[in-house]
């Protein structure tokens, strides 16, 4: 008993991926909703993606020639900045990293990314991020934060893990 007819219409392939257009055909009244929520479903149980996990928050003042970097945590009273720290670091932890190559990679592996960036009212953003796996891909619209003082320079540095 057929239940569904799934005609492929097109396929593309580019350098790093392939996509398939495909029409789906349903011989009973009502099943296309289910039908097309079961895909969803199963297509988003596979899709890998990788979350924040680990961040570290750096922050020094640009001003004073001597000043070295020191870590804060998550409930440290910053003012220069727009957000509180806590809130950064749930910004951070709300971005998830997809494998754009569907290349495998293993569970184990650290990736390590990070963000330095200062500046009067500097918006940081998921452009800002430095990533030492070219295959994962992002929102780089993604808002963090944004630093008020001119003499701030923060540094994040976060772990992301499969």
């Amino acid at each position: 008993m057929k239940l569904i007819k799934v005609i492929v219409l097109k396929v593309i392939k580019t350098k790093n991926s392939f996509y398939t257009v495909f029409d789906l055909s349903f011989f009973r009244p009502g099943l296309a909703k289910s039908g097309g929520n079961l895909i969803r479903n199963y297509l988003l149980k596979n899709l890998s993606s990788f979350k924040v996990n680990n961040v570290l928050i750096f922050i020094k003042n640009k001003n004073n020639k001597s000043s070295k970097f020191f870590n804060i945590n998550q409930y440290f009273p910053l003012e220069e900045i727009k957000d509180p720290v806590g809130k950064v670091v749930s910004n951070l932890k709300n971005l998830i990293f997809y494998n754009s190559a569907f290349l495998k990679i293993k569970k184990n592996k650290n990736i390590v990314a990070s963000i330095q960036a200062s500046g009067n009212n500097y918006i940081i953003e998921g452009k800002d991020i430095k990533i030492n796996d070219p295959r994962l891909k992002y929102n780089i619209n993604h808002y963090v934060t944004t630093i008020l003082s001119p003499s701030l320079e923060m540094k994040l540095i976060f772990k992301i893990e499969f």
